[in-house]
């Protein structure tokens, strides 16, 4: 008798967790539904607004916004996988003959002199870069005061 009261008890829990885990499923596909619902009209209005500045003829921003992203990308990346190199070369020395590290010292200095040059010129030239064209940059503020002029114009 005892058993079957603990069988019943464990039924409920399992009851109990079926039911809450239906519920998370739910709320999960319903917030993905309504994010999905969500980007697609920010698609539906970003395409409106681009055909509208295409039709009268002004300049889209949307390149020059990509061009700062694909900066500070490689400005970010680039830096980022030539210092993993310079680590990954020093490891595999290190590993091939500890010992004889003092005779592979003029190449770990050549290894990360090239690394570290190549490193900081890039982040030099993308921030430069970014500086010109970036998302507060003179250039699309320009573009942001014609397409603002051009909408005050009358017809």
């Amino acid at each position: 008798m005892g058993f079957l009261l603990a069988a019943s008890l464990q039924g409920q829990e399992v009851a109990a967790i079926a039911i809450g885990l239906g519920s998370l499923v739910t709320i999960v596909i319903v917030v993905i539904s309504l994010s999905l619902r969500h980007e697609s009209k920010k698609r539906q209005l970003r395409h409106a607004e681009r055909m509208k500045a295409f039709e009268t003829g002004q300049p889209m921003p949307e390149g020059e916004v990509a061009r700062a992203t694909a900066l500070g990308f490689i400005g970010v990346l680039v830096p980022l996988a030539a210092i993993g190199i310079g680590i990954g070369a020093t490891a595999m020395l290190w590993h091939e003959d500890a010992s004889a590290l003092e005779y592979n010292y003029g190449l770990l200095k050549i290894i990360w002199l090239v690394c570290g040059g190549l490193a900081a010129a890039t982040a030099v030239t993308c921030i430069n870069a970014l500086r010109r064209v970036g998302p507060f940059g003179e250039e699309l503020d320009k573009v942001r005061s014609q397409r603002a002029a051009a909408h005050d114009k009358p017809i």
